[in-house]
């Protein structure tokens, strides 16, 4: 394995630690009210990290800021497919009107 890969790797993983940690400020008790948090989001892209192992979400909020997410393969093809029945309910319930 060459230097820069495993650099890479090791990144990976201080990245996920660091992640965990964050969303763990934002875990409440068991049986509370959980938060939720909205932000408002002008665009995204996607990319797969350097890995092919994860499909990487990035969404840029209209002031400039960007946070990426990553996803497993399996939880990107979930994604796809809750997001394909959802907007095909949404569509349903509000047609578009020529």
């Amino acid at each position: 394995m060459s230097f820069m890969f495993s650099l890479v790797l090791h990144f990976k993983a201080a990245i996920s630690l660091w992640m965990d940690r964050k969303l763990s400020e934002y875990r409440v008790a068991s049986g509370s009210v959980q938060p939720i948090v909205v932000y408002p989001i002008e665009r995204v892209r996607l990319l797969s990290d350097a890995v092919q192992e994860n499909i990487l979400l990035t969404v840029v909020a209209p002031s400039g800021q960007q946070v990426t997410l990553s996803f497993p393969l399996a939880l990107a093809d979930d994604l796809v497919a809750e997001l394909s029945d959802l907007l095909a309910e949404m569509r349903a319930a509000n047609p578009i009107k020529q």
